[in-house]
C-alpha cells in the first residue's frame, strides 16, 4: 500500500526579472536588472513511499474442447524453425497486450 508521508500547499511571494516586448531583460543606468514587485505564485511539496508487493500468477492457463475445460500443461511456440517454451504469454485485451504468465 502506498502512502503519502507529507504534503504541503502555500503561497509564496517570488520576484521575477523584468523582459521588455522584444524579450530583452530590463537593465537600468546603473546596470541594475529591472525586476517585478512580489508576484504570489502557488507552492506544492510532497513526498510519496510505495511499497510493492509482488503477488505470483498461480492459476493454469485452460482449454475448451468438447464443452469440458482442460489445464494446459505445457505451451510451444514456433520460433525460427524451431519448437520452444515461451518465458512469457500474453493476451490481448480491449486492443492491449497484458501478460498473463
Amino acid at each position: 500500500m502506498s502512502e503519502i508521508h507529507y504534503a504541503q500547499f502555500q503561497d509564496i511571494a517570488e520576484t521575477n526579472i523584468r523582459i521588455t516586448e522584444n524579450s530583452d531583460t530590463r537593465i537600468t543606468e546603473q546596470d541594475d536588472t529591472r525586476t517585478t514587485n512580489d508576484i504570489i505564485n502557488n507552492a506544492a511539496e510532497s513526498s510519496l513511499v510505495a511499497n510493492a508487493t509482488l503477488i505470483p500468477f498461480t492459476k493454469g492457463a485452460y482449454y475448451k474442447l468438447n464443452d469440458s475445460w482442460k489445464e494446459i500443461l505445457s505451451i510451444y511456440v514456433k520460433y525460427n524453425g524451431s519448437w520452444i517454451e515461451p518465458e512469457e504469454i500474453y493476451k490481448k485485451v480491449n486492443n492491449i497486450w497484458k501478460r498473463v504468465n
